[in-house]
């Protein structure tokens, strides 16, 4: 679970590194990928562009938050398992239980809240 913003953006961040680094190693354009993973859509290489470069111009430009469906779009388009990058980034992000701090998610044990 994430608790703050940052913990999102770095997460998307870190998809994108993934599906930018496959889609260099293919050597696809954001129009190919997007005519295959984008379809039904009137400007696929308009919404590939959105999601991994961003909209805006200069300091105002921001990529466009990714949905789960989006995400996997892409990969599937990429030639890669949804799971696979899944498994990956939760690697990466969760932390392992033993790491946990003591108490973490549960209530607190003082009189007070008893």
């Amino acid at each position: 679970m994430f608790t703050t913003l940052q913990e999102m953006d770095a997460f998307e961040n870190a998809v994108r590194a993934i599906i930018k680094g496959q889609r260099a190693k293919l050597n696809m354009s954001d129009e190919t990928v997007g005519k295959i993973a984008f379809s039904f859509m009137p400007r696929q290489r308009t919404k590939v562009q959105a999601l991994l470069v961003g909209q805006g111009a200069g300091k105002y430009r921001k990529p466009q938050r990714m949905r789960t469906p989006d995400l996997m779009n892409l990969c599937e388009a990429l030639g890669l398992k949804w799971q696979d990058v899944s498994a990956t980034l939760k690697r990466r992000f969760v932390v392992p239980l033993y790491r946990r701090k003591p108490g973490f998610g549960e209530w607190p044990r003082s009189r007070a809240f008893l």
